[in-house]
């Protein structure tokens, strides 16, 4: 597996077939993508990835989504390799009950 290097706004500024071409210039083997309930929401991230094997999704499930647990084995049904988990944004600490759910569901 080749190294990843950051691509900053690709995906955003442009289509998922040019970060694939990117990162195929660039010898990357694999990309993590990210889903971001403003700028790359988790189906349309989920989507592109199952037209792009060397991309692999990770979503991150927003706070106040109504059945966390239903949703996350829902995304993984649909493609979701990586959970992200990111207490900065929610406002909470890693050890918050609400990860532990998502962690054991």
């Amino acid at each position: 597996m080749s190294a990843l290097i950051p691509i900053p706004g690709l995906l955003l500024e442009s289509t998922p077939q040019d970060l694939d071409e990117r990162m195929q210039d660039s010898g990357i083997d694999y990309a993590v993508v990210v889903s971001n309930p403003r700028f790359a929401p988790i189906d349309w991230i989920l989507e592109i990835c199952s037209q792009y094997p060397r991309m692999i999704p990770a979503v991150s499930v927003p706070s106040g989504t109504a059945r966390p647990g239903y949703e996350l084995a829902r995304w993984h049904r649909l493609g979701a390799k990586l959970l992200k988990i990111n207490g900065a944004m929610d406002g909470e600490g890693a050890d918050s009950p609400r990860y532990r759910a998502l962690l054991n569901s």
